[in-house]
């Protein structure tokens, strides 16, 4: 998960848990509004998704206010997008006070 492409990691999902700053936590939570998308290697994004009041992801599912917008795929390591049904390579989240991408 980062802020921006090619941003440092925010979390990364490793073995049923997020790694943030060092520490595992089984889920990641934000409670500040904030917009999703998905990008793959080539520069390429899904579209924007949201804004959500509550974003979370719990063992490698991205929720958007309950809703799942994407997962971790096990086999490929990549993220599956539910909506697109595309696989994509990182999942970024922005404030939903900035302007969409």
């Amino acid at each position: 998960m980062r802020a921006e492409r090619g941003g440092r990691p925010l979390a990364q999902h490793r073995a049923h848990s997020w790694i943030v700053d060092g520490r595992s936590f089984f889920r990641v939570d934000c409670e500040t509004p904030v917009r999703l998308r998905f990008e793959n290697e080539k520069g390429e994004s899904s579209p924007v998704y949201g804004p959500f009041f509550h974003f979370s992801c719990a063992d490698g599912i991205a929720y958007g206010d309950g809703a799942i917008y994407g997962n971790v795929d096990l086999e490929t390591k990549r993220w599956y997008g539910h909506i697109d049904g595309k696989y994509w390579s990182v999942l970024v989240l922005t404030s939903a006070s900035a302007p969409p991408d």
